[in-house]
């Protein structure tokens, strides 16, 4: 019988690669988490309080994770053009408090909503409203997977330091009762939810609400969003320790004329939240595996020895 054709020696091969494979993978995997490269960030645990400040020096002990970033070209107004590139998250947290601090090159300032065709600078966190199920669609989700959305708009963030309230006629103030964000006192971040294009809602302030302070120097914006870790309200996004929580990225440039579907945004990704935990209890399972596998790999080559000697 011809050895290549050989039912054994196939099965031999094969088990002999995909060992291979899954010993490489667990190893990057390991490696990703570890050192907040590839598809994951880690967000050190610290006992301070987490800052709004982008300056903090608390920011330093994070490891950046950069994000490459592609015109929304997906759904219609789309984009093909987008300004920014990438963008640089880190993260922290402290047990109580969740914080992202993200960054990126910008060479205007965007701030204003005075004229009609001027466009604010923004940025967004979007992350699975419920944990584990299906995925949502990167883009702003869809029916079957809800996502909640952290929106920092740079002319909301002004509109609020300066306590502007816009459309004031005879004491009737048009604005907040239209419910307009920028009429909002002290609002800088609006807390959304998505199914899909063309299904964003805003949710009640009370429902885990979410700080936000940017900063802008030097042609780049650093702008902080933070919230509580612990939720019980329904279509926010949930966190754990030790858990990775999928999360997408999205930027505007208002001098570009980007706002609403003309922007550039990010695929899927993950923020780790450090856990106490020792890692021997995520090594120690894997190296398991990686014996069990192995083990059955030397089986087979005995039974093939057997086999050869009779």
């Amino acid at each position: 019988m011809n050895e290549a054709s050989d039912p054994m020696e196939k099965f031999e091969n094969m088990m002999k690669k995909v060992f291979i494979l899954c010993f490489a993978f667990g190893l990057f995997f390991l490696a990703g988490v570890s050192d907040s490269h590839g598809m994951v960030i880690k967000a050190n645990k610290t006992a301070q309080d987490l800052p709004l400040d982008p300056e903090a020096s608390i920011w330093n002990s994070a490891k950046p994770l950069v994000i490459p970033l592609a015109s929304q070209s997906i759904i219609r107004p789309r984009h093909y053009e987008a300004s920014v590139k990438e963008i640089r998250v880190r993260a922290l947290h402290n047990g109580k408090e969740v914080a992202f601090l993200l960054e990126w090159k910008d060479h205007t300032k965007d701030a204003s909503f005075e004229l009609v065709h001027t466009f604010s600078d923004a940025v967004a966190l979007q992350f699975p409203s419920e944990k584990g199920g299906t995925k949502p669609h990167f883009a702003m989700g869809d029916e079957e997977a809800i996502v909640n959305i952290w929106n920092w708009k740079a002319a909301y963030a002004e509109a609020a330091d300066q306590r502007v309230i816009y459309a004031i006629v005879d004491d009737f103030l048009a604005g907040p009762k239209a419910n307009n964000p920028v009429s909002r006192k002290g609002i800088s971040v609006q807390n959304l939810q998505s199914g899909g294009y063309g299904a964003l809602t805003e949710m009640e302030q009370k429902a885990m609400p979410v700080s936000g302070i940017g900063q802008w120097s030097s042609e780049r914006w650093k702008v902080v969003l933070k919230r509580s870790i612990q939720s019980h309200e329904k279509y926010v996004a949930k966190f754990a320790e030790g858990e990775l929580t999928p999360f997408a990225v999205a930027v505007w440039d208002g001098s570009r004329g980007e706002r609403g579907g003309r922007k550039a945004i990010s695929t899927w990704y993950y923020v780790a939240l450090e856990t106490e935990t020792p890692i021997r209890l995520y090594i120690y399972p894997f190296l398991a595996w990686i014996g069990s596998s192995g083990l059955l790999l030397l089986l087979i080559l005995r039974l093939r020895k057997k086999r050869g000697d009779a």
